[in-house]
């Protein structure tokens, strides 16, 4: 089906132009050296073309991300990750691809959003590139208005308030931002999987219930997973992983959270949740031993690592270290406990239940055949639709992650 890779491929890049402006010639001219890399693998210029190559890649993500006020260019992190693995993996493997794989690989428009970071290899085998189905369609269509519905009613009107007050309210409504960020960034993954199922692409989940984990490992293999895999691929591993020594296992591990915190932004309030989450993941695994066979135990610790992660998610809303001492003097205050904030955090966390409770993903996710389930998924359906056309205000796409 190489018409539908080359309508597929313009269509996005109409995207690219209309979303990037100007940007686009940056993306394509990284996109044309992979190309050439590709080509090249197998002569004598192929290691220095690809080193050149993947440098080239790290610079324009290190100016993008330092003047990302006057390089506004949206989805350019996934593509960069994107692009290195393809080169990295081309010189392992010396496998070819034809330019319009390359060029939807890397281009592919929903990918842009928030990823998933996949691997060309992955992208091809997975694709059959068969015609658009309607059950395809369906199935993503469905996944679209679940989307809409987490992100513009629950995300933005639901827990939309803004994160000011001191003491115990501050941390209540910390919390509760904290939920809210879930939600805003699960519904802006979600878009991605379904514009690409409408398109017929297949592209991975990012998330499976990180807020049911039971420890800070256990997290990071839940939340954003394939830029979790990335950094384990690319980073932690080539620096020797856990296999020299303890000392240096710490070592690969702050280094790979440092990194994925530059990737969000080059400021130091993602300096620190980076090295603050590697820290956290080096204490546990070496004073934090199996805790499978004390159930309460493993649950208690559970809690308080999602309560620590959520506290940590405040750090995406400060820009700069005058921001954070402010929030960090506002925190330390007394003040009057408001009982409507605890209220509103137990209402959030019901909610979050029933977004993660298995009833709900096999209404979104799967595709039954029974009177039952058919009922069950065009009722709740249609309540999302209903809501969001009759909700008042207005809706904007101004996902957290727009700024990543």
């Amino acid at each position: 089906m190489t018409v539908k890779k080359y309508i597929l491929f313009l269509i996005s890049i109409a995207c690219y132009v209309y979303i990037t402006q100007w940007g686009i010639v940056l993306y394509c001219l990284l996109g044309v050296l992979a190309t050439i890399a590709n080509g090249l693998i197998s002569t004598r210029y192929g290691k220095p073309f690809s080193f050149m190559s993947v440098m080239l890649f790290i610079l324009g993500f290190g100016l993008v991300k330092a003047n990302s006020a006057i390089l506004p260019i949206i989805g350019y992190s996934v593509f960069a990750f994107s692009g290195i693995s393809f080169i990295v993996d081309q010189l392992k493997t010396k496998t070819r691809y034809s330019v319009i794989d390359i060029c939807l690989f890397l281009f592919f428009f929903p990918k842009m959003l928030a990823g998933p970071i996949v691997r060309i290899e992955n992208f091809i085998s997975v694709n059959n590139w068969n015609r658009i189905s309607a059950t395809r369609m369906y199935s993503g269509i469905k996944i679209l208005i679940y989307a809409a519905f987490l992100k513009f009613i629950i995300a933005d009107i639901v827990l939309g308030a803004s994160v000011n007050g001191v003491g115990i309210n501050l941390l209540l409504l910390s919390l509760i931002w904290g939920i809210r960020f879930y939600f805003d960034f699960y519904a802006y993954s979600l878009i991605a999987v379904g514009l690409g199922q409408i398109l017929g692409i297949r592209l991975p989940y990012n998330f499976n219930n990180p807020y049911g984990a039971l420890s800070f490992r256990d997290f990071w293999q839940r939340w954003n997973i394939t830029l979790t895999l990335w950094l384990k691929d690319y980073i932690y591993i080539p620096f020797g992983g856990n296999k020299i020594s303890r000392l240096r296992t710490w070592l690969n591990t702050i280094i790979t959270f440092a990194i994925s915190g530059l990737w969000h932004g080059l400021s130091f309030p993602f300096i620190i949740w980076g090295l603050t989450h590697g820290i956290l993941v080096c204490m546990e695994r070496t004073f934090i031993g199996s805790l499978d066979k004390f159930r309460l135990i493993r649950k208690v610790y559970g809690l308080t690592v999602i309560f620590i992660v959520m506290l940590l998610w405040q750090l995406f809303r400060l820009r700069n270290v005058e921001e954070l001492r402010e929030y960090c003097i506002c925190f330390s205050r007394t003040t009057y406990f408001e009982p409507n904030l605890f209220v509103w955090l137990i209402f959030a966390i019901a909610l979050l239940c029933c977004i993660e409770s298995k009833m709900v993903k096999k209404l979104i996710f799967s595709m039954g055949d029974s009177m039952g389930y058919v009922y069950g998924e065009v009722t709740f359906l249609a309540i999302m639709l209903m809501t969001l056309i009759l909700c008042p205000g207005s809706y904007t796409f101004n996902f957290f992650y727009f700024e990543f």
